[in-house]
């Protein structure tokens, strides 16, 4: 019996999203130490520029409701990202141009232990 090589299924995401995909940027917010001199803690953002497919939800193709059970709304768009850079959290920002969404659900696609993509709910 062979074993299946998911790893092959991760390098041919990783070449159809820089073939079919576009530039977003992952943007991460971080707090911090407090400093008492500025009576705050200094918030710093890094970007990183990635390749990911953005689509939007409709309801014949993805249902009404995610597994969570949250409810898609109008605007909302799904991004599709390779697995070759920083794993997406919910605390995550996807840009695109001028718009910012805030990531609102991440599904990791990691067959046998192999991240492979990141399915993302994303909204404006």
């Amino acid at each position: 019996m062979s074993v299946f090589d998911y790893g092959k299924s991760a390098a041919t995401t990783l070449r159809l999203l820089a073939k079919f995909g576009q530039d977003v940027t992952l943007a991460r917010r971080s707090t911090g130490t407090y400093d008492p001199a500025l009576s705050a803690a200094p918030v710093t953002e890094t970007l990183e520029t990635r390749k990911a497919v953005l689509l939007d939800y409709d309801r014949i193709n993805f249902g009404e409701t995610l597994q969570d059970g949250t409810r898609v709304q109008a605007g909302d768009r799904r991004c599709l990202m390779g697995t070759d850079g920083s794993p997406p959290t919910n605390f995550d920002f996807i840009v695109v141009g001028e718009a910012r969404y805030p990531i609102k659900v991440v599904k990791e696609l990691n067959p046998a232990g192999t991240p492979v993509l990141y399915d993302m709910l994303i909204r404006r």
